[in-house]
C-alpha cells in the first residue's frame, strides 16, 4: 500500500481540474493507493472529507508576480516545513500535484524526504509561471491534452517524462431519468431549437462570441421572413461578466432569446431537458470538459478548433469545429440548416468516441501506470531541482534572439 499526498491549489469551487481530481480519488485502486488530500480550497476539502479520505485544509500562498495570493520567503519557508511534516506524518510514498503552484514548495520537500513528485497540468502555463511554479523539477508531468504538452515540451521537458492523459468523463447518472425540462419552463415552442452551453461567465470562455452569433442568426431569419424566435440559448454558469454579457445581449437586441440559468450541479440534468445542441464560444480550452459532456449526453456539437477538443471529436464526424467567429456563425448555420440529418449523425459518433476512450476508469488506470513507473525508479531520479530552470533557458534565448534581431 502505497500513501500518496494529493496537493490540490485553487478557488472555492469545484469546477475542471477539481471534479478531474474527486473523479480519480473516486476511481483509484485503494488495495494500492491511500489518498491524503492537503489544499487550500474549502469546498474541495469538505467533499474529499465526506468521501472519507484524511483531509488537510491550509493557506496556500504563491511566489512570483502576479499571484493574487502573494507569498514572502518566510511564508514560503512554513509550507516547505509544513509538506515535509505532513509526508513524515502519513509515511507518504508519492505526491500528486493537480495544479502547478504547489510544486513551489513540494518539490524541495519531496526532494528532502526523497519521495517521487507527480505534476497533473489541466491547463497551459505562460513562460513566467512554468518558471515559477518548479514543476519541471517532477518526477513526471502529466499533460491533459498534447495541446497542454507543446510549450512544455518546447522548453526541453523530457519527453520521456512527460504522459499525455486525457480526463475521464463520469457516466451518465440517474439523474437522465428525470431531466430538468428547461423548454416547458420556458415555454418554447416546439419549432425552436434550443442550444445550451456551459462555463465561467469570464472572457476566455467565449459567451459574447456566441451572443453576436446568435444576433447574426436572428438576423437572417428575419430577412427571410422566418421566425427569429426558433433560436434560443440556455447559458448555464456564472461569473463576474454576467451584467457586461446581458447589456451586450440586449444592445443587440436578442436578450429574449438568451436565458441566464446561472451554477447548476447537475449539467447533465439540464443537457437531457430537450436541449437541441451544444455550442462553445471559448477561446481557450486546455481538454474541453464540458464538449465531452454534451457528447456524453448525446448532443449535435458546435467548439472551437482548439486546445484538446480535436483531441477527441473530429470536424463533419462527432462535431462541428470552427476557428474563427465567421466559422462559428457558418458551423451554426449549416447545423440547423440541416438539423434533421447532420444532427443525428455527429450526436452519435461523439456519444460512443467519448463513451468508449473518456471513461474514468481508462483515466485511473492510465494515471496509476504513471504512479507505478516513478516508483520503481531509483530515488536519485525522483526530482530533479535543475530542471526548474528550463523556462530561464528560453527566456534568455528568446531575449537574445530578440536583441539580435533588434540590431
Amino acid at each position: 500500500m502505497v500513501n500518496i499526498l494529493y496537493a490540490h491549489y485553487g478557488e472555492e469551487w469545484i469546477r475542471g481540474s477539481e471534479q478531474c481530481l474527486l473523479n480519480l480519488l473516486d476511481h483509484i485502486d485503494k488495495r494500492h493507493f491511500q489518498p491524503i488530500v492537503w489544499s487550500n480550497n474549502q469546498v474541495l476539502c469538505q467533499r474529499t472529507e465526506a468521501m472519507q479520505i484524511a483531509t488537510h485544509h491550509d493557506t496556500f500562498s504563491l511566489l512570483g508576480y502576479g499571484y493574487r495570493d502573494k507569498a514572502s520567503f518566510w511564508q514560503w519557508g512554513k509550507l516547505v516545513t509544513r509538506a515535509v511534516k505532513l509526508i513524515r506524518r502519513h509515511q507518504i510514498g508519492l505526491i500528486h500535484v493537480n495544479s502547478a503552484g504547489p510544486c513551489q514548495w513540494l518539490v524541495f520537500a519531496a526532494k528532502l524526504c526523497q519521495v517521487p513528485l507527480v505534476t497533473q497540468l489541466h491547463s497551459p502555463y505562460i513562460l513566467s509561471e512554468r518558471f515559477y511554479s518548479g514543476c519541471y523539477a517532477s518526477s513526471k508531468i502529466i499533460a491533459v491534452s498534447h495541446a497542454v504538452s507543446h510549450d512544455i515540451l518546447a522548453d526541453g521537458y523530457p519527453h520521456k517524462q512527460l504522459a499525455v492523459i486525457h480526463n475521464g468523463i463520469a457516466a451518465l447518472p440517474a439523474s437522465l431519468h428525470s431531466p430538468y425540462w428547461v423548454r416547458e419552463q420556458l415555454g418554447l415552442s416546439p419549432e425552436t431549437r434550443l442550444f445550451a452551453t456551459v462555463g465561467s461567465l469570464i472572457h476566455r470562455k467565449g459567451i459574447d462570441r456566441l451572443i453576436n452569433a446568435l444576433a447574426q442568426l436572428h438576423r437572417q431569419g428575419e430577412k427571410r421572413h422566418t421566425q427569429g424566435e426558433q433560436l434560443h440559448l440556455l447559458v448555464i454558469g456564472d461569473g463576474p461578466l454576467k451584467k457586461q454579457l446581458q447589456d451586450i445581449a440586449k444592445q443587440q437586441q436578442v436578450d429574449h432569446l438568451v436565458t441566464w440559468a446561472g451554477e447548476q450541479r447537475d449539467v447533465y440534468q439540464w443537457l437531457s431537458g430537450g436541449i437541441d445542441g451544444f455550442v462553445s464560444g471559448a477561446r481557450e480550452e486546455a481538454f474541453g470538459l464540458v464538449v465531452a459532456e454534451a457528447a456524453l449526453a448525446k448532443l449535435p456539437v458546435i467548439a472551437p478548433n482548439i486546445g484538446g477538443i480535436p483531441e477527441f471529436v473530429a470536424h463533419q464526424h462527432s462535431a462541428l469545429l470552427y476557428d474563427d467567429d465567421q466559422g462559428l456563425l457558418q458551423c451554426w448555420s449549416d447545423l440547423l440548416t440541416d438539423f434533421d440529418t447532420l444532427a443525428p449523425t455527429l450526436s452519435a459518433n461523439a456519444q460512443q468516441t467519448v463513451a468508449h476512450n473518456l471513461t474514468l476508469d481508462n483515466n485511473a488506470n492510465k494515471i496509476e501506470r504513471v504512479y507505478h513507473h516513478v516508483l520503481s525508479e531509483p530515488a536519485q531520479n525522483h526530482v530533479k531541482l535543475s530542471r526548474c530552470l528550463l523556462p530561464l533557458k528560453i527566456y534568455l534565448a528568446k531575449r537574445q534572439s530578440s536583441g539580435a534581431s533588434h540590431a
